[in-house]
């Protein structure tokens, strides 16, 4: 009965998370499709180690289980040099494979600002400010939106961070990982290759008592659209 009514839970646990609008594995841009195959090359590691584990306790679990009858006991070894330097060298070896592609990925996307400023073109700057418990986007032109966030698809966006009280986290998961926004320090954010359509972001760092109300919405949409857009005069 105990087992049922744990299972219960974990199931309407499960229904309920199902149910928010954020898909962090649903990638709409390349940065967030790059960092969604790294995602998964750690989960197929993680998987063969646990196969691994598992067959291995099987075996022993089959090799030396309590038989009716029989009184023999295991030899028992002590330094066996061989075991010592295989479980210690797997890890090792495994680590390496997966912090190789995880660092050239960060560098890779960390925004470069001598090559922004030569080619402004294709690059559009966005100041995003957080507070509690709200955001504030600003734009090259100078015109500001709060709450709501637009970007054109086919341009590299660079975004400037920066809080006016505590830490926050600015995520928007559908196009990449979240970073840190901080009160004293500015830090950048770059997505490229974005798709045309509507993705929710949030504060992903716990900012106080109305963390949960601090979330945005974000419009991709054409160039044509996005200029159209910042030609208004209304700030809203």
């Amino acid at each position: 009965m105990r087992v049922l009514k744990n299972v219960f839970f974990i199931t309407t646990l499960i229904s309920l998370l199902s149910a928010c609008d954020i898909r962090v594995l649903n990638p709409k841009s390349d940065t967030a499709s790059t960092q969604t195959d790294l995602i998964h090359f750690s989960f197929l590691i993680m998987l063969l180690v646990l196969i691994t584990v598992f067959v291995l306790l099987f075996l022993f679990v089959r090799k030396y289980r309590d038989i009716s009858g029989r009184h023999d006991q295991p030899v028992q070894t002590k330094g066996n040099k061989k075991l010592e330097w295989t479980w210690t060298i797997i890890p090792i070896v495994l680590l390496t494979i997966l912090a190789v592609p995880t660092v050239i990925v960060t560098y890779s996307q960390s925004p470069n600002s001598e090559a922004h400023e030569k080619d402004t073109k294709d690059t559009v700057h966005i100041q995003v400010k957080a507070e509690q418990f709200s955001w504030s986007f600003v734009y090259d032109n100078g015109k500001v939106s709060q709450d709501e966030l637009y970007l054109p698809s086919d341009k590299t966006i660079v975004f400037h961070l920066q809080s006016n009280d505590v830490i926050h986290s600015f995520w928007v998961p559908s196009l990449g990982g979240k970073v840190d926004v901080l009160p004293h320090k500015e830090n950048t954010m770059e997505i490229k290759g974005i798709e045309t359509g509507t993705y929710q972001g949030k504060c992903a760092e716990f900012c106080g008592t109305d963390h949960t109300k601090m979330r945005f919405t974000t419009h991709v949409v054409t160039e044509n659209e996005f200029n159209s857009w910042l030609d208004k005069k209304s700030n809203k």
